[in-house]
This record gives C-alpha cells, sequence and structure tokens, in this order.
C-alpha cells in the first residue's frame, strides 16, 4: 500500500478560518502547509503525542465522532473522527488540541474521504512499531503527522525555560535528521525537554518514510514550525 506521509504544524494557525491579520509568517506558513496536503487524499490518518497514548499508539474516537477545538476558543471549527483499524487499540475519548488541528486541517480537503485520529506517547516509545503498522493497515492512503519543534524561540516564547539558544540548536537538530532520514533516540527522549511536541509523530514519520524531499522551517509565535513531505513511494 502506497502511503503519502507529510508533516504539519498542529497550531490552529494553520486554517484558514484563524485570523492572522498580515503576519508574513503565518501566511508563508499556510502556503506551504497547503503545497504539501495538495496531494493527500482518500483515508488519512492523523498523528500526534497524545496524552490518552500513555504505553504505545492508540486510536481516539471521540463520542459522536467529531473533534473541535473549543479549548483553542474555536468552538465552531469541527471535524469528523472515523474509522476504527485492526491492530491498535483504540479509546473512546476526545483528541487533544494537536489531533484535533490536525484533523480539521485535514478534513476540510475535499478529496479526503475520513479521518483515523492516532496518538502517539510524548516519549516517543513505539515509532517503530507505529511505523509497521502504518505499512500493514489496508485502505490507508495518507499519513500526516505533527510538525511542532521547539516552543522556545523568540522575546516572548510560550516556554521560556527551554532557552533561546537551546530552541534553536534543538531545531537545527531534528531538521537535519528529518532531512538525513535519521533521527537519533537522545533527540527524540528530548523532545519534551525541549516543548516540541511533534518530535515523537516526526520520529514515526521518519522511520517508515526516511529521508524527507520537501522541508521547510521557520518559527511562529515563538514555536518552531517544521512542514515536510516525504517521497512517494514508488
Amino acid at each position: 500500500m502506497t502511503v503519502l506521509v507529510v508533516a504539519i504544524p498542529s497550531t490552529a494557525l494553520v486554517l484558514p478560518s484563524v485570523r492572522t491579520g498580515d503576519d508574513p509568517a503565518i501566511h508563508g506558513m499556510r502556503d506551504e502547509v497547503a503545497r504539501v496536503l495538495a496531494d493527500v487524499t482518500g483515508v488519512v490518518v492523523v498523528l500526534a503525542a497524545d496524552p490518552a497514548a500513555v504505553d504505545g499508539a492508540v486510536r481516539l474516537h471521540p463520542p459522536g465522532g467529531d473533534v473541535h477545538l473549543g479549548g483553542l476558543g474555536l468552538p465552531e471549527v469541527t471535524a469528523r473522527v472515523s474509522g476504527r483499524p485492526p491492530g491498535l487499540p483504540g479509546v473512546d475519548v476526545h483528541p487533544g488540541a494537536d489531533l484535533s488541528v490536525l484533523a480539521c486541517a485535514v478534513s476540510r480537503l475535499e478529496v479526503v474521504r475520513s479521518v483515523i485520529a492516532v496518538g502517539v506517547p510524548s516519549s516517543g516509545a513505539g515509532a517503530d512499531d507505529v511505523a509497521d503498522w502504518v505499512r500493514s493497515t489496508a485502505d490507508v492512503d495518507a499519513l500526516v503527522v505533527a510538525g511542532d519543534l521547539s516552543a522556545g524561540h523568540g522575546p516572548k516564547p510560550p516556554r521560556p525555560s527551554v532557552g533561546e539558544q537551546r530552541a534553536a540548536a534543538y531545531d537545527h537538530a531534528v531538521v537535519a535528521g528529518v532531512r538525513a532520514g535519521v533521527l537519533e533516540p537522545e533527540l527524540v527522549g528530548d523532545a519534551e525537554e525541549a516543548a516540541a511536541r511533534g518530535v515523537p509523530a516526526l520520529a514515526v514519520a521518519v522511520a517508515l518514510a526516511g529521508p524527507a524531499e520537501r522541508v521547510t522551517h521557520q518559527v511562529v509565535d515563538g514555536v518552531g514550525s517544521l512542514v515536510a513531505r516525504w517521497p512517494t513511494p514508488a
């Protein structure tokens, strides 16, 4: 089964319905997200670290099947989450903010038939197992993973305790690893301390698809944002 793999930030700022004024960084990020999502179609798995995933990957299904961004002050932004793929334990809970944003960003694409939300532990444990599951799962057309890097950038970072210098060094190492197709375990293990929520999901993408062919890195609102697309398997 051919699975297209892309990474986008899981900030609500990727959604056109969220107003941003004339901030060129946000509009640039949205443009790049639109480019890498252009070929996403069919049945899509969205993947991010989630509190419901403790010992390994889990499929999250909210009661009623709808996710929303009410926790981010956007209750009107919703998406339908469906599917109970075999091979993964499932829990009937509302996905966290990262998975919900990814689901909303993907479900607005007219060519997407259904969205499956999968959470991974924040430690990155089991990345290879998740990659193996994606390879063996029938009828999945695309995997969209969280691409959030360190939240320690700029004069008013969301996580000032990380420190600007460390945040920059950490992001540089992760971006280099995504480009090379190798994310060292130490980088994934340091993700929580560096406030880089997307790195566990990025580890799955790298384990599944190797080096990315298109990688854009920038800082938006104090958070490192990585947008990437991996080559489509032959």
